[in-house]
Formats: structure tokens, sequence, C-alpha cells
């Protein structure tokens, strides 16, 4: 085989079409990768087991060492253990020429899951109203207040389509709020079922007050919905709120945020959701984990409507996070 007429074609389309990325990383990392799974990092000493492998969003697999913050792609894995720049081409030969197996292995179900949610948004439209009184005392028991309101955005819905159907009119007794986050929506009903109180179009990627926080701060707080966010608010405090207890976090997001903020901490409800989603997340990501007293109410916001504001201000100071 003339491996220099092949170098001189074969790129990364190439490359990829006859070894997949997750072959590739396997043949230089030495192991099975396996998604979930923690591994120790093959380019320093690593004790624990820092280091996961996920989908970014551009598709590629990446190993990320959440002890340095760095991430590792398949040129990464052959540059840094070859010691020397290795273009596509560079690895092609490699592993031809030391007969690596043409399996084509791909992991990436969940990335494929992901792009096929993202291009699939439910239409949601609404005409508003004034704040009434009663929906200003509402927000107040969480010490949110109509400037917070406006800085979040929240406005109360007169009528709301869905897929551009009429889905809601505005009764006194039903009262509904429109949180936005970008050009995605959800529709909040405080005093209806469970199952009947969110409405939205987010995706797995939406998260809530993530336009409001500064570009980098010391400390944030990822937190279950956008009225605990609100509640931090209050407080000057930095916070988000993922889409749900059920979806995993944004890994790109995740490590975007990890970037900005020295500190990152998950404060989730005191139920048997939150508290098993933020134990999983805190592994992860390695992040730290606040759980409070639930008798003191099952979420932040809670806290406050319960116990007054100087309570989860009380809880924040001992925290250090104030």
């Amino acid at each position: 085989m003339d491996l220099t007429q092949i170098s001189r074609r074969i790129k990364e389309k190439e490359l990829l079409e006859r070894f997949s990325q997750e072959s590739i990383i396997e043949y230089y990392f030495g192991q099975t990768i396996k998604m979930g799974k923690s591994y120790r990092s093959i380019f320093r000493e690593d004790r624990n087991p820092t280091c996961h492998f996920f989908y970014n969003k551009r598709g590629y697999l990446v190993m990320h060492d959440f002890a340095t913050r760095n991430s590792y792609n398949l040129y990464d894995f052959a540059i840094l253990l070859r010691g020397k720049k290795m273009f596509a081409r560079d690895i092609y030969n490699e592993m031809t020429s030391n007969g690596a197996t043409y399996e084509h292995k791909d992991y990436s179900y969940l990335t494929k899951y992901k792009v096929k949610e993202e291009n699939s948004v439910t239409p949601i439209t609404c005409t508003y109203m004034p704040m009434s009184k009663s929906d200003l005392d509402f927000f107040a028991q969480f010490n949110i207040s109509d400037k917070i309101l406006k800085v979040f955005k929240v406005e109360k819905v007169e009528k709301a389509w869905i897929n551009h159907n009429l889905k809601y009119i505005y009764l006194e007794r039903d009262p509904c709020y429109r949180y936005v986050e970008g050009d995605r929506f959800k529709l909040y009903r405080p005093l209806q079922s469970k199952r009947n109180k969110f409405r939205n179009n987010y995706n797995s990627s939406v998260v809530e007050g993530i336009s409001i926080i500064p570009q980098e701060g010391k400390t944030l707080i990822i937190t279950k919905a956008l009225k605990d966010v609100m509640s931090f608010y209050s407080l000057g405090i930095n916070a988000v709120a993922f889409r749900s207890e059920s979806t995993p976090i944004d890994y790109d997001t995740m490590i975007e945020l990890k970037k900005r903020f020295n500190r990152v901490i998950i404060w989730l409800d005191n139920d048997d959701a939150g508290l098993r989603f933020s134990e999983e997340q805190s592994k992860t990501y390695h992040i730290e984990r606040i759980v409070h007293n639930k008798n003191l109410g099952k979420d932040p916001s809670d806290i406050v409507k319960f116990n007054g504001i100087k309570k989860l201000k009380e809880l924040c100071t001992l925290y250090e996070i104030l």
C-alpha cells in the first residue's frame, strides 16, 4: 500500500468513514469507552477517576477531565500520546498500518436524540394583561418584586395558543404567567394540579435565568425552577435552573458555567427526585451540593414563603454563599 499517496487525500470525512471517532479514541486510549463511567486521566497522575466521556453540541466525542477542566477529542488523544502533530491522514495511516479494526462503533444515540428534539419546537403564542395586586402578592411570598418580574420578563397571560390551538383563557381562579428564555416559552399556572401546572416548548439545553447572570463571577447556584432563581436574585445571588430533574444537565452548558464561575453549587428540592438528581449531577460534574432541612420547605422559594427571606439569607450565609 502506498501510504504517501493516501496521505495526500485523507481528510476527516474519509477518516470517520473508515474509523468512527469512538474506535479512534479507544485505539489511543487503550480502553473500552462506556458512557457514564468514570476514568482516570492518562495525561497526568490521577489517583481518583475524574474523567467522563460526552458528546458535545458539534457531535464530537470528548473526554472531559473535571479536575483540570480540560477536554480531549480524538486529535488530542493522538497528538498527546504520540508527542507530535497528528492530522486525519496520520491517524488513518497509523491505524491502517497496525491493522486496527474497521468495526464502526457508534455510541452517539443520545446526541442524535438531542438533535431530533431541538429540531422539534411546538409553537406557543400569547396575549398579555397587566399584573394585578393579587398577582404581585403571589410573587411577593417568595420575595419577588414587580421589578424582579420585569428583569426576568415575566408576563401575565390573557390567552395562550399551543400549536396554533387556543388552550388558555384568563380566569381569576386560574392565573397563568409566561416565562421566557431566548425564543422558548413556559406557561406557569400555579393553582393547577401538578400535571397541568406547566406547559413549555423548552428543550434539554434551555437554562432559565442564564441571560441574566454575569459573564463571570464567584458563585453560581443551579436550582429547580425560575421561581427559586428569582428568590436568589432578590438576595443578589447568581442562579439558574435547568429543564427538569429527569433530564441530565447539558454537558456543554455545564462546562461553560464551570469556567465562568469559581464555585458552582447544586441546590434542588428536598424530595426523592431532587435528592437523587442532585447527588447524581454533583458526582458527574464534581460540584458542591446543598441539601436543606425539608421541614423548612420543599425548595428554596418555599423556604422564603414559609420562613421569610431572612431564613434563606441565613442559610446562604451558613454555606458561605453570601
